[in-house]
């Protein structure tokens, strides 16, 4: 699969506007003042990859998701250039009524097979989850 994007730069600062074949915009700034930096947005994908695969096989587990949030914390190597993500945590809250051991087994298989993103971070970060379930309260 061929995959074509492309960023215009807004004239100002490090401020650029990326577009997918579709059209649909993500800002991008090294200044993070308009949007994020090219790292962060890395960790936007790896949170997004997981995400999408976790609700998908949670559903096809019959779990039932009302809400889901990933937050992710990420360590830098320090010193001379390229400084690249060496640490990356996954914090999956997840909201409804769910079994842990279910939602455990999906964020494996997501970070472990079917999240391309984390294939390829996995090369160069440790990368590491938790899981807190929270109850729906209706």
């Amino acid at each position: 699969m061929k995959a074509q994007v492309h960023i215009e730069w807004s004239g100002e600062g490090s401020h650029f506007t990326g577009y997918n074949p579709n059209g649909i915009q993500v800002a991008i700034d090294g200044d993070q003042l308009q949007g994020s930096s090219p790292m962060m947005l890395l960790l936007h994908a790896e949170a997004g990859c997981t995400g999408i695969d976790v609700l998908s096989i949670l559903k096809k587990m019959q779990q039932q998701v009302n809400a889901l949030r990933i937050e992710v914390e990420a360590v830098k190597t320090e010193g001379d250039y390229p400084r690249i993500w060496e640490s990356i945590h996954l914090r999956y809250l997840i909201t409804g009524k769910v079994d842990a051991e279910r939602a455990q087994h999906a964020i494996d298989l997501s970070l472990g097979k079917y999240c391309s993103v984390s294939a390829m971070l996995h090369h160069t970060a440790k990368v590491t989850n938790e899981l807190v379930i929270l109850e729906s309260h209706h």
